[in-house]
């Protein structure tokens, strides 16, 4: 399966651990371009637009939002379908679907591309605020190139620790997912939208299927999430890179790490949970897309770039994981 004509993503994940990386990737990654502009003033521009001409219409916001999106102006793009999400209501139509599809799409990419700094130090808010922690510099054009970010040596003495980091994806992260999950939800598989990506400027199609998939993408993340809360990951991280200690010495260092913290049991449930939609949904995507009859050359989500005997195992990869989760 892959994402767009050049992206190929079954070739080179593990079928079933893709289900869980692939948001993961997605959320890091981002997209870099020059025309990303920061919070505080710089994008001052599209929020005051927004802010000052209320009466925008879903059909006047698609258009501007999809035009912010293929510029590569993501927290713009973000704010255009989160303001027309919210005149949908309870309306059912190929607009809404596709203000739906994009507002849970652009929340998505907006975790990873909010990594400007704000130059103030206050908390952990976003992953600039992380990277700020980390002592990553905090010039716009080091922040746009995720590929050129230089690492500090040696790391802060404050560097976030793995409790904070932890803290920051329970109390950021997480409700961002779930609130794209939530509207993601209720794209109807009548959906259908050609839109241009950001990433090579290519004119694609976008269906139902794309929204399994997706689905399949948030579920595993929010599984990965609620794994990892049912274990404690504190410690010291700048003291770990900066003494360049062992895997011994660190775990002789850091007690409780990976020991059980919280209520595990729950989370563990939940990230069954999750885990097991995941599959459900990444089955229902290929099942959705193989059983299209249309011109497959420019979806966004493909199954074009896999041979059939891929397609087979990828299916038997799902099943198997299924009964491991049982």
């Amino acid at each position: 399966m892959g994402i767009g004509k050049k992206h190929s993503i079954l070739r080179t994940l593990d079928h079933v651990a893709f289900v869980f990386a692939v948001a993961c990737i997605v959320i890091i990654s981002g997209f870099n371009s020059e025309a990303q502009e920061h919070r505080n003033g710089k994008i001052a521009g599209p929020l005051f637009l927004l802010l000052s001409t209320p009466n925008f219409t879903i059909d006047e916001l698609i258009p501007k939002g999809l035009d912010a999106l293929s510029s590569g102006d993501i927290l713009a793009a973000k704010r255009y379908f989160a303001q027309a999400e919210s005149l949908a209501g309870s309306e059912s139509s190929n607009i809404v679907d596709t203000t739906r599809f994009f507002y849970a799409y652009t929340y998505i990419l907006a975790l990873g591309y909010d990594r400007l700094s704000n130059n103030t130090n206050d908390g952990l808010n976003n992953l600039g605020d992380i990277l700020d922690a980390f002592g990553i510099s905090s010039s716009d054009e080091v922040r746009k190139d995720v590929t050129a970010f230089p690492i500090p040596s040696p790391f802060p003495s404050n560097s976030p620790t793995g409790a904070e980091l932890q803290s920051f994806l329970k109390n950021k992260t997480l409700p961002e997912l779930i609130k794209a999950q939530s509207v993601l939800n209720k794209v109807s598989n009548g959906f259908g939208k050609t839109w241009t990506e950001p990433l090579h400027q290519e004119v694609v199609e976008s269906d139902y299927g794309d929204v399994l998939f997706f689905k399949a993408a948030l579920n595993g993340a929010l599984s990965s999430i609620h794994a990892q809360m049912a274990y404690n990951l504190n410690c010291d991280l700048d003291t770990k890179a900066n003494t360049k200690s062992s895997i011994q010495q660190f775990l002789a260092r850091e007690t409780t790490f990976l020991t059980l913290a919280g209520s595990p049991a729950t989370h563990l449930a939940q990230s069954k949970g999750y885990a097991t939609a995941a599959l459900n949904d990444l089955q229902s995507a290929i099942v959705w897309i193989e059983a299209e009859t249309d011109d497959q050359g420019d979806d966004y989500v493909s199954l074009a770039d896999l041979e059939p005997q891929e397609i087979v195992q990828a299916k038997l990869d799902i099943a198997d994981a299924k009964k491991a989760l049982n």
